[in-house]
């Protein structure tokens, strides 16, 4: 039971930073204090809800594509 409020809590708190506008997966773990470990399966499972989309990436300095996350209409 913890560990499902726990997910959902962290949905809630990824879709929070999503409703100011696009991030990458990065950032929103920056902002809240969380590792990726705990970021990526969240971000997965609401694209798969296809509640959120990352439709362009932006160049990292390796010139990497990464993902910019944002909520979909």
């Amino acid at each position: 039971m913890l560990q499902q409020d726990t997910f959902i809590n962290d949905m809630n708190r990824i879709l929070g930073c999503l409703r100011g506008g696009p991030m990458t997966a990065t950032e929103m773990a920056s902002i809240l204090h969380l590792g990726m470990e705990r970021i990526q399966p969240v971000i997965h499972q609401l694209a798969a809800q296809q509640i959120i989309g990352a439709p362009r990436c932006i160049t990292d300095v390796h010139d990497q594509q990464i993902p910019l996350w944002e909520m979909k209409e």
